[in-house]
């Protein structure tokens, strides 16, 4: 005795519910003409016919793929192996033809392999069969068939509007039309007379370039996150993977948009909240999960850090077993495998945002210089111009610097600053190549007028040093000698403390002659003031003060000539050639112990014991000091 296995056509219905939607379905037949090698296939949508037709130009079926076709859960095929065409194969659960039953309950064949064959399938037939096993499937010759297959589906009404309603939206059409990325396989959709391409779909570095900030490749064979602004390579940053199962190719594109720019966003890449989203492709075809590479990973983290507005593609390939998807494709089904592939893309989505955010400033808008002109007679000194880059500009020594007629061209990345050369009055026979301007990290703050190209300059103070108060200028003048004046060119102006600057230019009001006694008292106000502002400053306090006058003002003076840094930006703002900076301070060197212990005397003595040639030489020493506490 034996008993028979019959298996009720109710066993359709069944297995037509594990393809959840109109557009999983259509995803499934857009599969099968992949697999099939077809370089094209085009899906017509008549909804005034309420006709549903698909035809490609691949290989096409014979008797033999006819019987597999409707042999229910076996498969030839392995998913996520290369085929014979080099493609990943996309189908392997058998269940492929009942795809078409999600549209309509009447389907029509035609395909050519070796010869034109032709057949239909009714749902009502078979889902009502007792024992489906027995159920025939009549097959007819037909001379007329192209070489490829053509299915032909009757519209259910529901389907009808539900694919319209769908693809009216253009975020759904174009996931259905670039449901695959590969060039070598081209879906067109025409929808009541309209077609829509995928060879149409524009390069991610295509799409809204001036906003673009990163464009950021990762693959897991190089491992290495390699960023890009404007088409140049700015910065390579080593990311380890070390999985042999799968592997991983990132292709984004990370935006700093301004209000109502992602209008300039294609809608492909908008998730079904609206928001800017990488497409999921897994084996090449579109996986529609957008929260294993969530672009808002770093908003419950450091908000400073988040860089959410991206789009592009998170390529994943392989021929795991253990890589699988729910019904409705939406979601890995968990495993240890899947939650490796998950755990990957969220440690690299936050690594990409964190690297990224700390070096986007700038980039956008390339605000990378501290003035916007440039005296003449600083054109041959390199280290000048290198030092009005902005010291918080990332890739400072990455900028090129080139002198093309009247101005000077910063460039980095294909974007370009620029600085206006100003003709420096009297002073362009100066030797302008000597001495390296170190870098320093003390502003000066100053104005530079130029009589001929009426242009001004002021560097902002950095008053957290505590050094800059609001004042007047201390002013240099071509009409007489002042006596404590800036030894740079004609029309400088320095700001010091507000009390410090107005007693210096009273002091340079008055004739050395004719004052030589208040001209004595004052020149003692200008070192106290300024000796007390700078030990008054937590920045020195390392300088180990005497409690004299005459003895700090010494070590002011000794500091700032072993100090590099400081001589550099004195040089830098004060428009003096470095060298000459330095030969100036250094002719201290014998002055310092004959005319510093005068200013130890009282102010009252001082009107005594100070000749003329004292207040000259502490006049010039007094700028050098009050130049140190500004």
């Amino acid at each position: 005795m034996e008993a028979q296995v019959t298996i009720s056509g109710g066993i359709i219905g069944e297995l037509s519910e594990k393809i959840p939607s109109n557009i999983i379905a259509l995803n499934e037949l857009i599969k099968n003409s992949y697999d099939a090698g077809a370089s094209k296939v085009i899906i017509t949508l008549d909804s005034h016919n309420k006709t549903l037709t698909i035809v490609d130009n691949g290989c096409g079926m014979d008797q033999d793929s006819i019987n597999i076709l409707f042999h229910i859960s076996k498969s030839e095929k392995t998913y996520g192996v290369k085929n014979k065409y080099g493609r990943y194969t996309q189908g392997s659960k058998g269940l492929g033809f009942l795809s078409v039953f999600k549209f309509g309950k009447n389907v029509c064949w035609i395909t050519k392999k070796d010869k034109g064959l032709k057949f239909r399938a009714q749902y009502d037939t078979l889902i009502n069969s007792d024992n489906i096993s027995l159920f025939a499937i009549p097959i007819e010759h037909c001379p007329e068939a192209e070489k490829g297959t053509k299915i032909i589906i009757e519209l259910e009404e529901y389907s009808a509007k539900s694919l319209i309603s769908y693809l009216s939206d253009l975020s759904n059409l174009q996931k259905v039309i670039y449901s695959f990325e590969d060039n070598s396989f081209e879906i067109v959709l025409n929808i009541d007379g309209k077609s829509y391409s995928s060879v149409d779909r524009p390069s991610l570095t295509q799409i809204y370039p001036e906003r673009q900030l990163y464009y950021i490749k990762y693959n897991s064979q190089e491992q290495a996150i390699k960023f890009y602004h404007n088409d140049i390579l700015i910065l390579n940053y080593d990311y380890l993977f070390n999985a042999s199962e799968y592997e991983i190719d990132i292709e984004i594109v990370i935006y700093q948009l301004k209000s109502r720019g992602k209008k300039h966003i294609i809608p492909l890449y908008y998730n079904p909240q609206g928001d800017l989203t990488p497409l999921i492709y897994v084996n090449t075809n579109l996986f529609n999960n957008f929260n294993i590479f969530d672009p808002n990973i770093m908003k419950n983290i450091k908000t400073s850090d988040v860089l959410n507005q991206m789009i592009g593609s998170i390529r994943i390939f392989s021929n795991s077993k253990l890589l699988s998807f729910n019904s409705d494709r939406t979601q890995f089904l968990q495993n240890v495998f899947t939650d490796n592939i998950k755990e990957f893309l969220q440690g690299i989505n936050k690594t990409i945002q964190i690297i990224g955010s700390k070096y986007k400033k700038h980039l956008l808008d390339f605000d990378i210089l501290t003035r916007s002109s440039l005296p003449s007679n600083y054109l041959n000194d390199n280290n000048f111009l290198k030092s009005i880059i902005k010291d918080q500009f990332a890739f400072r020594d990455e900028v090129k610097i080139d002198k093309i007629d009247t101005k000077v061209v910063y460039s980095f990345a294909n974007k370009k600053a620029y600085a206006v050369i100003q003709r420096v009055n009297n002073l362009e026979s100066s030797d302008l190549s000597q001495g390296e301007i170190p870098k320093s990290d003390v502003s000066v703050k100053g104005i530079d007028r130029d009589e001929e190209f009426g242009k001004e300059f002021s560097a902002p103070p950095i008053e957290e040093h505590g050094l800059i108060q609001p004042g007047t200028p201390v002013r240099s003048s071509s009409r007489k000698e002042p006596l404590i004046t800036s030894p740079a060119h004609q029309g400088y102006k320095t700001s010091f403390n507000a009390s410090l600057s107005n007693l210096i230019n009273q002091i340079n009001t008055l004739a050395i002659d004719r004052y030589t006694e208040v001209l004595s008292c004052s020149l003692r106000a200008t070192f106290e003031l300024s000796v007390d502002l700078i030990k008054k400053c937590s920045k020195y306090n390392s300088l180990r003060w005497k409690n004299d006058l005459a003895e700090d003002a010494k070590i002011i003076i000794l500091h700032i000539k072993n100090d590099n840094n400081f001589k550099s930006e004195i040089a830098k703002n004060t428009m003096i050639d470095y060298k000459s900076l330095c030969n100036m301070i250094k002719s201290y060197d014998n002055d310092i112990d004959i005319y510093i212990p005068k200013l130890h005397l009282g102010a009252h003595k001082s009107t005594l014991y100070l000749s003329k040639d004292d207040i000259v030489k502490l006049g010039k020493m007094g700028w050098c000091v009050c130049c140190y506490c500004q």
